[in-house]
């Protein structure tokens, strides 16, 4: 029994079976992973392993609840506390955290950001679509929020929030022809973007991602080629372009079907096997990741910490805190369809990692029970079997294996507003 579980965690990790038996066992056994057991775990990665293929919890805030969560006590206590949530949990408008966090916290937040922050940034943001909104009290309130209430380290995560939105040009995710720009690998090489935004919304109207991790991370996927190997700067900012974007569309929270599921081999064959991100032609820069460098060709700017970058779990932790720390409170469920064992046990070395508000939105969905989640017939973050892709459950339009992106992109392009401008490209 021992090593029928550690044999799949060692391909899984590395090389090191003898490090991770205890944790293993401790897993199947259904206890919480001590801590020496998680950083072993997390430790022993490599390449093309299904800590490479982690990241597909990126987008989002992308990452785990305890592995003891599925436990039958917890399970018990669950179900109580989803009736009791249900009615509550992400329903709050500005309104009702007016009456969490008083008026007062608003307006010394809304003081504070008029008088002192946002002066420090002018005039490029009032061309910044994120920190100039209509309703500037909502945006407020996501931050408050994040910081239950506390309003000094609400204005200090605005600032840094100004301050990265600048270094990193967000406004450039809103120019004409950007998206092509960031998914393209001719463009980008190594972006390997796997989620977007295809048009899909909720039966509340609020935006829905799609992904399909193993198109990134299936190192043994037909057609498969170094030029498709995801480089971190590049994929960091394409990610980013696509939190960016969605995040704009939404009211209040969006939501996230991510298919953590084998590669869809049947579906790309009847592609050749070729990549949507080789349309524009193939460039391999892949030695860049080896060397630890920006690639040859690139649209940035990237931050300085992403150059050289460690692929693998170093990607999913910075992008887990860019899309927590800048786009806080912009979360309202993400349903992991598909999971498998392997993706399970690396699910739950995360738990550390986010807050248990933020756990508390992350769903594990079996094929056949999406009528109990994604599609249920009323609910929080449902959306219509219709418009649902059949490979998720419904009888909309079909992903067509990795097509669903160019449609995506496609989409980006065509909602551009930002004017055009100098683009930071090498």
């Amino acid at each position: 029994m021992k090593q029928d579980i550690v044999k799949p965690l060692s391909g899984m990790l590395g090389s090191q079976p003898k490090k991770v038996s205890n944790a293993a066992m401790a897993l199947q056994r259904g206890s919480q992973l001590p801590c020496c057991g998680m950083v072993t775990l997390m430790r022993c990665g490599h390449k093309g392993s299904a800590t490479h293929q982690v990241f597909a919890v990126s987008a989002a805030a992308l990452v785990t609840v305890n592995f003891s969560w599925y436990s039958v006590r917890r399970r018990r206590s669950a179900k109580l506390q989803t009736v009791v949530s249900r009615h509550t949990l992400q329903c709050q408008a500005v309104s009702s955290d007016q009456e969490l966090f008083s008026k007062q916290h608003l307006e010394e937040l809304r003081r504070t950001w008029q008088t002192d922050i946002r002066p420090s940034f002018a005039p490029e943001i009032d061309a910044d679509p994120y920190l100039s909104p209509p309703d500037v009290d909502k945006l407020l309130m996501c931050f408050l929020r994040a910081e239950d209430g506390d309003v000094g380290s609400a204005a200090v995560r605005l600032r840094e929030t100004a301050e990265f939105r600048r270094d990193y040009r967000c406004v450039d995710f809103y120019r004409p022809r950007m998206a092509r720009q960031l998914f393209m690998h001719a463009s980008n090489p190594g972006a390997s973007i796997y989620f977007g935004d295809i048009g899909l919304r909720d039966r509340s109207g609020e935006p829905v991602l799609i992904g399909r991790t193993s198109l990134m991370t299936d190192a043994q996927a037909p057609g498969r080629k170094p030029a498709d190997d995801r480089i971190p700067a590049t994929h960091l900012r394409g990610g980013i372009f696509v939190i960016e974007r969605i995040v704009h569309e939404a009211d209040q929270a969006i939501s996230y079907i991510v298919d953590v599921g084998p590669y869809p081999k049947e579906d790309m064959a009847k592609h050749s096997n070729q990549r949507f991100w080789d349309a524009d032609g193939v460039v391999d820069c892949s030695a860049a990741l080896k060397q630890g460098q920006e690639p040859a060709t690139f649209v940035g700017p990237h931050l300085k910490d992403h150059i050289g970058m460690k692929d693998g779990l170093p990607v999913l932790k910075e992008a887990i805190r860019m899309v927590t720390r800048y786009y806080p409170e912009r979360l309202g469920r993400i349903y992991f369809y598909r999971p498998g064992f392997i993706f399970r046990t690396i699910f739950a070395i995360f738990s550390l990692w986010v807050k248990p508000k933020t756990r508390e939105k992350f769903v594990l969905v079996n094929e056949g029970e999406e009528h109990k989640h994604f599609l249920a017939p009323s609910g929080l973050h449902t959306c219509d079997p219709d418009q649902v892709p059949p490979e998720f459950g419904g009888t909309g339009p079909s992903l067509d294996g990795d097509r669903f992106l160019r449609r995506a992109m496609d989409r980006y392009d065509a909602m551009a507003g930002a004017p055009e401008a100098e683009l930071v490209m090498s």
